[in-house]
């Protein structure tokens, strides 16, 4: 996973409310392991059921990661959003190196998922081409690394695919891989 070259979102979680020259509200940082009755206040994610979940399962107790924003909707023509995260204070691991390799944990997951699947877009190609992974620094609770994941396609379908997918991995799948 490569470093942000832009970094042009947040360092230090949770930062303020923000009104857009466009109108649009960025609510602030909600951390949601601690407040997840405030999940209705993520306006982006109100018409999204699979963004909701994705937000209310990631943040859930017990769980590995947590969000710190995310956003989605139709951009020319394509839908597009991202969603930051990383591990939580409790969970992270010594070195950032597990969170900058999440990205080939996961399509090693797509690719042992669908194995056998031999669709002319194959599955991993498919979240390979669609989905960008990034890595920048995070000041919350400690020092730390946030992954910042872009995905865009053009169907809702396909991004709610995606992150679908993502959802399962960071719940399910990733608390169960050996740890070395």
């Amino acid at each position: 996973m490569e470093r942000d070259k832009v970094n042009d979102n947040f360092l230090r979680f949770p930062y303020r409310k923000q009104i857009h020259d466009d109108g649009r509200i960025n609510n602030g940082g909600i951390d949601l392991t601690l407040e997840p009755e405030r999940i209705d206040e993520i306006q982006e994610a109100q018409n999204y059921p699979w963004l909701k979940k994705f937000l209310s399962e990631v943040n859930g107790p017990n769980g590995f990661f947590m969000t710190f924003g995310c956003d989605f909707g139709p951009y020319e023509n394509y839908y597009a959003g991202y969603c930051d995260f990383s591990f939580r204070p409790s969970k992270r691991p010594s070195s950032v190196d597990s969170l900058r390799k999440l990205d080939e944990d996961f399509y090693e997951w797509i690719s042992d998922l669908y194995s056998d699947d031999t669709s002319e877009l194959h599955p991993l190609a498919f979240a390979r081409a669609m989905l960008q992974w990034s890595h920048s620094p995070l000041e919350y609770q400690g020092t730390f690394d946030k992954v910042g994941l872009w995905y865009r396609h053009q169907e809702v379908g396909g991004c709610e695919w995606l992150v679908n997918h993502v959802r399962h991995f960071l719940v399910e799948v990733y608390p169960s891989l050996p740890r070395t």
